[in-house]
């Protein structure tokens, strides 16, 4: 269904290195780092003490470091806030300028990979590596049952392979993030960052959060937000049959109540192509499948399509 191998411009990459390094990321953020088991990726979040996100990410292993793979608008905002607290740990974090992030998925580009790391990684969030750097493995079902998505984080031995076969280069971004989206996985971006907690985003749904793993960053509000049932948002997938090209993050939608509009939520991350557009946004846990909204100061309608995965509160 898609086929693509494209640089991922607007992702970028964190390190985070030195003897303190499982155990300062383990105060920090969502998932147990401690125990953390090799060549495998999580996704997590970084949270202020309000438990609102700074950044959603995969996190993965890479030789003695961990590598921090998101949005840059929010990577900078992780790295602001991790480097604050890091002076205290024998921990050192920073952007890792020679590291870029490509997006695959199809024949065509297995077969390159495979020149580069040997064999692809065989089941979901498994990583391997190799001399070019770090390859993950993302099954999305509703993307296509028979292969994996991946995500590459190549160094720059890697990039020039690349480069040297980059008549093969297939597709561009737009298809990587169009294909994230359809799996319902959001991201934070410049427009959200410190807007949500991680189950707006229903991160406790994708093994996101480890709510047994002790103190962090944030913690108290999360797991109040889990046990107490005070979260009344969730992340849905929207679609429209419209090409919107001006749809951008943060904007607003509505949605009729009698005879008016009144808000209904917040676009997270958005998705389109030459039929239609795909967009993720925050909505009152209550939505029902089927419903319609708008978005704000438009015509353009959006339906709510089913969760890719069990969805529960």
């Amino acid at each position: 269904m898609f086929h693509f191998l494209a640089k991922l411009e607007s992702e970028s990459v964190l390190r985070i290195s030195g003897e303190d390094k499982n155990k300062y990321l383990h105060g920090q953020i969502t998932v147990n780092t401690e125990n953390w088991i090799n060549n495998t990726a999580r996704l997590a979040a970084h949270c202020d003490f309000k438990g609102k996100m700074w950044s959603s990410f995969y996190l993965s292993d890479y030789h003695d470091e961990f590598l921090v793979t998101g949005h840059d608008t929010s990577n900078e905002a992780s790295l602001r806030e991790l480097k604050k607290y890091g002076v205290f740990s024998k921990v050192t974090i920073e952007k890792a300028e020679d590291l870029s992030i490509f997006g695959a998925a199809g024949d065509d580009a297995e077969s390159i990979l495979k020149e580069m790391f040997d064999n692809l990684p065989e089941q979901h969030l498994n990583t391997i590596t190799s001399d070019y750097g770090l390859l993950i493995r993302l099954d999305y079902p509703q993307v296509d049952t028979n292969k994996a998505v991946y995500k590459c984080i190549l160094n720059l031995a890697g990039q020039r392979i690349l480069e040297d076969k980059g008549s093969k280069l297939i597709g561009n971004e737009t298809l990587y993030n169009y294909a994230e989206v359809l799996a319902c996985v959001g991201n934070i971006q410049q427009a959200t960052v410190g807007e949500y907690v991680p189950q707006m985003f229903n991160l406790q749904l994708l093994r996101a959060i480890d709510f047994d793993k002790g103190c962090y960053m944030g913690q108290e509000v999360v797991a109040r937000t889990k046990f107490l049932g005070k979260n009344k948002r969730a992340l849905f997938l929207l679609k429209s049959s419209d090409v919107i090209s001006d749809l951008t993050v943060g904007a607003l939608l509505e949605k009729q109540i009698g005879e008016n509009w009144r808000r209904g939520g917040q676009i997270i991350r958005i998705a389109t192509n030459e039929e239609n557009s795909l967009a993720l946004a925050v909505l009152p846990n209550d939505t029902h499948y089927g419903d319609m909204l708008r978005l704000k100061d438009s015509e353009y309608t959006f339906t709510v399509l089913a969760h890719p995965y069990p969805f529960t509160q």
